[in-house]
């Protein structure tokens, strides 16, 4: 949503069902190495303030952009009886590439794709501490 011609505001969700992986070797009371794993389901909602820079306009399709933001993760595990809760934080850059629209009128559609470093806290996790990580994402919008 542009809040004004040079800056805008994204508010994303997203869904993941990892798989957690851990084996145990030297364990005092059992003999030998063992392997176990839970399924996790992952919720994270966050919100972008988005940066358009008007010297990096990329022809009159495109248009690159920085982003910081944050948002709110929910892990779900033990066959969801289990509940963990973190925040995340982020910041990036991108390019919107508009397929058709993109000029203020009309449906606007076509494909974003960002680079970015996430830094998440709480949630499943071994230290009770800060995570970080880099994550990569494409993505098709539809505006009207």
């Amino acid at each position: 949503m542009a809040v004004t011609r040079g800056w805008a505001v994204e508010v994303r969700g997203g869904l993941r069902r990892p798989t957690l992986t851990t084996t145990i070797t030297s364990d005092a009371e059992a003999a030998g190495t063992f392997t176990t794993t839970e399924d996790v389901a992952e919720y994270v909602v966050d919100a972008s303030l988005l940066y358009h820079p008007s010297w990096a306009g990329l022809g009159s399709r495109g248009q690159a952009y920085l982003l910081a933001g944050g948002g709110y993760l929910r892990q779900l595990h033990d066959n969801d009886a289990l509940v963990d809760t973190g925040s995340t934080a982020h910041v990036g850059a991108g390019t919107r590439w508009w397929l058709a629209g993109g000029h203020g009128q009309g449906l606007d559609a076509g494909l974003t794709g960002d680079v970015r470093w996430v830094i998440r806290r709480d949630g499943i996790t071994f230290d009770d501490g800060r995570r970080s990580l880099p994550a990569v994402s494409l993505r098709a919008f539809v505006g009207f």
